[in-house]
């Protein structure tokens, strides 16, 4: 079973995640008092689950806010929970542009902590154009503009709608 969460601002600042009623009513009996949440990349986090007054109610909460920080998720972003059994979850982070986040890669233990077995490692130069968080960006259209272009994420090229002449029916046809 799966289940997803837009991360609200209300989230962010309880500092605890409330799991869907409908799932908490289907696991929430072979949830135990921790769950672990699993990246694509490897690292496991360990996080509470705090039953709640209400029937069918389920928190993560001690360790929540260390996942969220350490994975620098912000307000709006799109998580997605897949149950693999024993209190474990496979996690997938999505940022505004509706796109998986790149992971850091390994060199962590499963408490989220950084290993350092390696000799240190000094940086002289830093990459020319380090990268930027990319946000959707929005255009207003006034009305009488005659374009109806649409823009897809991810692609240069705007479709186009275009009349099919074929008939009077006055249906759109959008041309790729």
């Amino acid at each position: 079973m799966a289940f997803f969460t837009i991360m609200l601002p209300s989230i962010l600042q309880e500092k605890k995640l409330k799991l869907p009623r409908e799932f908490a009513g289907q696991q929430g009996g072979k949830l135990t008092g921790r769950a672990q949440l699993s990246l694509p990349n490897g690292r496991v986090w360990d996080v509470g689950v705090l039953k709640g007054p209400a029937v069918g109610e389920f928190w993560f909460d001690d360790g929540w806010s260390r996942f969220v920080e350490e994975n620098s998720v912000s307000e709006y972003w799109f998580m997605s929970f897949v149950y693999a059994g024993a209190s474990s979850f496979k996690v997938k982070i999505f940022d505004l542009t509706t796109c998986e986040i790149d992971y850091p890669s390994g060199g962590f233990d499963n408490d989220g902590v950084e290993e350092d077995d390696s000799p240190s490692v000094q940086i002289l130069d830093s990459p020319p154009n380090p990268p930027t968080q990319q946000t959707p960006q929005f255009t207003a259209v006034e009305d009488g503009d005659e374009d109806d272009s649409v823009q897809f994420l991810c692609s240069s090229q705007p479709l186009k709608k275009k009349k099919n002449n074929a008939s009077d029916s006055g249906n759109e046809v959008v041309m790729l």
